[in-house]
């Protein structure tokens, strides 16, 4: 405990908890909420002769790096950031397709990550910082449905049209800015509790003032230093000497690979966009300073005669977006490589286009002919569109009557079935089967309901029974109340001693306070992380919601432990019968 951390938990029994209470008895140790004992200051000092660090390294540390080019530092990065503006884009059309489940815990499960980093061709890891920044920059969200899943956001629409410059200064303020900390997703907090993607519990504000020192530690370094991370920690511990060690380190290495993924870092080194993106530089200009470092996109593509479409570098945004459609994804890198096939052009065909507009456009595209193989699949294909039809309905009608079907059809009243005829013997319904028979015998028809198999189906309603009121043997019998033992019982409740005065009455009057369990867990970590006191509507186990003024100590096990006015001991709150939170 001399060198830290001062804080350490006692166990039930045994020598280790006669020494910390020897420590408490002699004023050299102080309890520290339930089951732990802290190091009193003046006794950590006087061991440690007055020293705060074991070590203390005074010299500010220098980078051994040779100096690199900025401008091939630039360009290298560039590539990168490009390469995270398709991923992002990728993201969301695959969630548009395929839209993922929110857990109840509120993230995404293991299953849809591994099936992004699939489609993205990336790292778990990186599919994970990649949905982390979407998330980050409101490009995706929960839709809020009844069975919520995750979709992308109205903003993304507006996002994707703007230029790549645009979209790579929206996602690195995002990423600056943003308390979550990504590389938290896949490690374990209290001993069984497994963190997620997109969820509260990856809050972590600390991780981003780390992640804000380390870019002023790259900053002040002349561009173009490359700065590895074991000497990027070396420099923020050296500017954050008072950090914990262990979480410091993990979050300046994360800082390291991300600024790598986003292009605020290139070889190592700080970029000019990542200078601008650090020193809180205007939108315009960390836009220009990113436009000299993207690759400038083509407008052009080659089609070779093996179904494969090759684009020599970024593609202008409509042609992306076209190709993307219409083919799929087979290498990445400089020169992408994408290759056609029925089920992609099947996908284009179900947007609208024809055989000859879909061809149209790859011949407009394309710096080569259409070669004869692509010619054929996609002829092919577009014969076959549609030949076989789906749709959806709920319930259907049939008899071999036609003249039947045709007034049913032709009667007004049964306009709210919305009926439709798909057989001279056969109609279909958006209703469910018991209102479209209610509707039916309404209007004066008689039609039986059959099941799948077109067996009929009898209706018997279920007999009602109520329960017997015949008491048993056993069963006693209230006694009667007269006035003497009514005038007993007053006397008694009287002679009751006074309510006691709780440990601690603070403030309960004003509104009820009410947010949702995500926002509740969301204000509890940032109280706890910042040492903040905070508004607590609790109910009891009465049903009376009452304001407690507390200062959180720990969340574990869905239970809040926490100091409750000017009580030096902890409470307990359970975290289901918190109503709301909200900062004091």
């Amino acid at each position: 405990m001399v060198w830290g951390p001062p804080t350490a938990a006692i166990p039930a029994s045994g020598d280790v908890k006669a020494a910390a209470s020897w420590l408490i008895d002699h004023g050299l140790g102080m309890p520290s909420g339930l089951g732990h004992v802290a190091l009193v200051r003046e006794v950590a000092l006087e061991l440690r002769s007055g020293v705060i660090h074991r070590d203390a390294i005074m010299a500010r540390p220098r980078p051994a790096g040779t100096p690199l080019d900025a401008a091939t530092v630039d360009r290298v990065a560039g590539v990168h950031a490009r390469q995270l503006l398709d991923w992002v884009d990728d993201l969301a059309q695959e969630w548009i397709r395929h839209s993922p489940r929110v857990l109840r815990s509120g993230g995404v499960g293991v299953r849809d990550l591994a099936a992004l980093a699939k489609v993205l061709d990336v790292p778990a890891q990186t599919a994970v910082f990649v949905a982390e920044l979407a998330y980050a920059a409101d490009l995706v969200a929960s839709d809020g449905d009844v069975i919520p899943v995750w979709v992308p956001t109205t903003a993304y629409e507006s996002w994707a049209a703007d230029s790549p410059a645009q979209r790579w200064a929206a996602l690195g303020r995002a990423w600056r800015d943003s308390p979550r900390a990504a590389y938290l997703v896949g490690t374990t907090i209290r001993k069984s509790q497994t963190i997620g993607a997109l969820t509260p519990e990856v809050v972590y504000p600390l991780a981003r003032q780390t992640r804000r020192d380390a870019l002023r530690v790259l900053a002040a370094e002349p561009h173009g230093t490359p700065v590895t991370d074991t000497e990027l920690v070396a420099l923020t511990r050296w500017r954050r000497p008072l950090r914990d060690p262990r979480h410091l380190d993990a979050a300046v290495r994360a800082t390291v690979q991300e600024a790598e993924l986003l292009g605020v870092m290139g070889l190592g080194a700080l970029t000019a966009a990542g200078r601008a993106l650090v020193a809180g530089a205007r939108e315009d200009e960390i836009i220009v300073a990113a436009e000299a470092a993207l690759p400038a996109p083509v407008d052009h593509v080659m089609l070779q005669g093996d179904l494969t479409v090759i684009a020599p570098g970024p593609l202008h945004g409509p042609l992306d977006r076209f190709i993307r459609l219409a083919c799929d994804i087979e290498s990445r890198g400089s020169a992408t490589v994408f290759r056609a096939s029925a089920a992609s052009i099947r996908r284009a065909l179900d947007t609208g286009l024809t055989a000859d507009e879909l061809l149209g456009q790859f011949a407009e595209a394309s710096r080569t002919p259409v070669p004869q193989p692509l010619d054929y699949l996609v002829r092919d294909v577009a014969r076959r569109h549609g030949q076989a039809r789906v749709g959806g309905a709920t319930a259907y009608l049939r008899c071999d009557d036609e003249a039947v079907l045709v007034a049913i059809l032709a009667d007004r009243g049964l306009a709210p079935a919305m009926l439709r005829r798909i057989a001279p013997t056969v109609l279909v319904s958006r209703a469910e089967p018991t209102t479209l028979l209610d509707l039916l015998r309404e209007h004066g028809y008689a039609p039986a309901q059959e099941g799948f198999d077109g067996s009929l189906i009898v209706a018997q309603p279920a007999a009602r029974l109520a329960r017997s009121r015949r008491r048993t043997a056993g069963e006693p019998s209230p006694g009667e109340v007269d006035e003497a033992f009514a005038a007993a019982v007053v006397a008694q409740v009287r002679a009751a001693p006074a309510r006691p005065v709780p440990l601690w009455s603070g403030p309960r009057s004003g509104p009820t306070l009410s947010t949702s369990p995500t926002d509740t867990a969301k204000v509890l970590r940032q109280a706890l992380a910042d040492s903040r006191t905070l508004w607590l509507g609790y109910a009891d186990s009465n049903g009376r919601t009452g304001r407690h003024l507390v200062r959180p100590v720990r969340l574990e096990g869905g239970r809040l432990y926490a100091v409750s006015g000017e009580s030096a001991t902890e409470q307990l709150f359970v975290v289901h019968r918190i109503t709301g939170v909200a900062m004091a």
